[in-house]
């Protein structure tokens, strides 16, 4: 459980709730949603790929950097 820590559960599950809403907004919201939902899945990789760096032990900065 020490990959995905409360903030990265946090994330994931607010994108999952989310996903409804998608196919009840209008379509100006839709596009709205679109963009925060793949901001926060970008959001989560980072940060699930940075932790999982960090458990080997490897230098994880690059990555938060990039990301």
């Amino acid at each position: 459980m020490e990959l995905f820590y409360w903030y990265n559960i946090l994330i994931i599950l607010g994108m999952f709730l989310s996903i409804p809403y998608f196919f009840v907004g209008d379509i100006e919201n839709r596009r709205k949603h679109l963009v925060i939902f793949l901001i926060l899945l970008f959001i989560s990789l980072v940060e699930i790929l940075g932790k999982y760096k960090q458990l080997l032990g490897q230098n994880n900065t690059l990555i938060y950097n990039v990301g």
